[in-house]
């Protein structure tokens, strides 16, 4: 084993040692994959040994969390579409984000007891709000090739889960209408879509927000 690999995993093995600090499940993950290695992995706790014999006995896995309750409430909204990319940070307050070279911050940390994992799906994954299962985190390597590092160290924020769904969700139909916006089109979906939100109980302010949203989807599409 190389140099480079004997530094990678000792960088790995103090990764994993704050991850147990702060009270986050891990498991095992298939090295530049994202598949979890065991079985029954949403149910196992890993023991000491576990831990050596996976990440440290001359073996080389990725980082998998386990989300949810069993991880402190720990939630991961995974912005997949470069729309979602674009347009997070108007609306998701600021908090831990890690990601890799070519999808910079693309994965967004919060404390929520939010328990339903939801994707928005619009021909492909625009974002996805996970609140169980787990995703592979720093310091592993990704199916690309690519390191997944941390961008920042923030303090994971805490949002409550009915403002966290909320958020997902402009976001999400913001990808989605952006795709509908186009010269001869923007004044009457501009019309209808503000006399919907107002009926919706929408204030100004959360209308205006949301079309800087649209727009900015649409002007990521170009």
């Amino acid at each position: 084993m190389n140099f480079q690999m004997e530094q990678f995993k000792q960088l790995q093995k103090e990764q994993v040692s704050e991850y147990l600090q702060s009270g986050w499940k891990i498991t095992p993950i298939k090295f530049k994959d994202k598949r979890p290695i065991l079985n029954n992995w949403q149910e196992k706790d890993l023991t000491k040994e576990d831990i050596d014999k996976y990440f440290f006995n001359g073996s080389t896995n990725n980082i998998g969390v386990r989300l949810g309750f069993v991880s402190n409430n720990l939630i991961d909204i995974d912005l997949d579409c470069k729309e979602a990319l674009k347009i997070a940070d108007l609306f998701l307050p600021e908090t831990r984000t890690f990601g890799r070279n070519g999808k910079k911050a693309s994965h967004r940390l919060y404390y929520s007891k939010a328990e339903k994992t939801v994707r928005y799906d619009f021909g492909k994954t625009l974002l996805e709000l996970r609140a169980t299962g787990q995703t592979v985190f720093p310091l592993s390597i990704h199916t690309s090739g690519e390191f997944i590092t941390w961008e920042n160290t923030l303090p994971i924020k805490e949002i409550s889960p009915s403002e966290l769904y909320k958020i997902t969700g402009k976001i999400a139909s913001a990808c989605i209408l952006s795709k509908f916006w186009y010269e001869g089109t923007r004044q009457d979906i501009s019309l209808c879509l503000s006399k919907i939100l107002i009926e919706a109980n929408w204030s100004k302010e959360e209308i205006s927000e949301f079309f800087k949203l649209y727009v900015l989807c649409q002007e990521t599409q170009i």
